[in-house]
C-alpha cells in the first residue's frame, strides 16, 4: 500500500510545473498614447521537467499557458514541456491594443533563442492564433 501511495505521489509531483519569467529585449510595445516603441517585453511560461524532445505548447487567442494541463499531465507525462503565456495573456506583460499576429511569431522566435533551444530540437504544438505563430517561426 505504501509503495502505491509513493508512486502516485511521485507522479503528481512530476506533473507540477515551474513558473518562470523571461525578458525579451527590443520588442515592439504599444504605449498608452498609441505609439509603438521598442522596449523589453516580459513573458511568462510554465515548465514541466522531463526527457527530450522539448515540447513547446502555444495556446489560442484569449487562453493561457495552463489551459493544456490535462493533456500535458496525461498524454505528455514525462516529457520536457514548455507552455508559453503569450503577450497580453496569462501572466505575461499586457499593453494596449493592437497585438499584431506577426509580433506573436517574433516573440516565439526570440523566446526560443533566449532559452538556448534549437528549433530543430523542439516539437511545437499550437492551437488557433498561436499555431499560426508557430508556423511563422
Amino acid at each position: 500500500m505504501l509503495f502505491i501511495i509513493g508512486r502516485i505521489f511521485r507522479r503528481m509531483m512530476s506533473s507540477i510545473p515551474i513558473s518562470h519569467f523571461i525578458t525579451l529585449p527590443n520588442r515592439p510595445i504599444v504605449q498608452e498614447n498609441g505609439k509603438i516603441s521598442q522596449e523589453t517585453l516580459k513573458l511568462h511560461y510554465w515548465e514541466w521537467k522531463g526527457h527530450q524532445p522539448t515540447i513547446l505548447i502555444c495556446h489560442g487567442l484569449t487562453l493561457h499557458g495552463r489551459c493544456y494541463d490535462r493533456i500535458i499531465n496525461e498524454a505528455l507525462s514525462g516529457f520536457h514541456v514548455i507552455s508559453l503565456d503569450f503577450r497580453g495573456h496569462g501572466q505575461s506583460q499586457k499593453h494596449p491594443l493592437p497585438y499584431p499576429f506577426q509580433w506573436f511569431a517574433e516573440d516565439v522566435f526570440h523566446f526560443i533563442e533566449m532559452l538556448n533551444q534549437s528549433k530543430n530540437d523542439l516539437l511545437g504544438i499550437g492551437y488557433s492564433l498561436d499555431a499560426y505563430a508557430l508556423v511563422l517561426t
